[in-house]
């Protein structure tokens, strides 16, 4: 997952930058810019009138909202990784909701 250090929020997050703090946002203060594949969760739910640009923006909000609810959003920083990925992950990122 790769974050902008550029977001509007004073509270961002980049581990894409290699920055250790980064795989604990506060997910009710920070802001995270995250790479995600929609196409893993826009099958769940009914594209309606959505364009799928639309549809898979919606996919993903849809996905880490109920993801959050339940509970599971901030494991999702934590994704299980060995040591050498996880020195990889820091320096290149990771996706989101992902392994």
């Amino acid at each position: 997952m790769w974050y902008s250090p550029t977001l509007v929020s004073p509270n961002c997050y980049a581990p894409g930058l290699g920055l250790p703090e980064a795989w604990d946002p506060d997910l009710v203060r920070d802001s995270v810019i995250a790479e995600v594949y929609p196409a893993r969760w826009s099958p769940m739910f009914s594209s309606d009138d959505r364009n799928p640009r639309q549809h898979d923006a919606y996919s993903v909000t849809r996905w880490m909202q109920a993801s959050d609810a339940a509970g599971g959003l901030a494991a999702q920083f934590h994704p299980p990784l060995s040591p050498a990925e996880r020195t990889l992950a820091q320096l290149e990122g990771w996706i989101l909701g992902i392994g």
